[in-house]
């Protein structure tokens, strides 16, 4: 599990240099979206900037004012996701103090 914002840079920083796909699921008590894009900017915690395949998708956020961080690979899925461990490669998910939500989501290839 991630334990500070510093660590969250830091695989941030190794999805952009990989160009590593992500799954971005944005959440909120009113609504929920998915995208799929790579990390673009990760110059600023309270600026990270993902940009999506299709043009115009994209998502900024504020690393730094998030509430919690937390890390998920393959090997340590929560008990009761555990079907999660088939698709998820590596994720970082964030929580905001008004409830929203975002998970980036490195999946595994689709041949594993």
């Amino acid at each position: 599990m991630i334990s500070s914002t510093e660590e969250a840079i830091l695989i941030l920083k190794k999805w952009q240099s990989s160009s590593r796909e992500l799954r971005m699921v944005f959440g909120s008590n009113h609504a929920l979206m998915t995208s799929y894009g790579k990390v673009q900017s990760v110059d600023d915690p309270s600026s990270i900037w993902c940009i999506g395949e299709e043009m115009g998708a994209e998502i900024r956020f504020d690393l730094a004012a998030a509430g919690s961080v937390a890390f998920i690979d393959s090997g340590g899925v929560p008990e009761g996701l555990e079907f999660l461990s088939g698709i998820i490669d590596e994720s970082i998910s964030m929580v905001w103090a008004d409830g929203t939500r975002l998970n980036l989501v490195a999946e595994k290839p689709s041949n594993q």
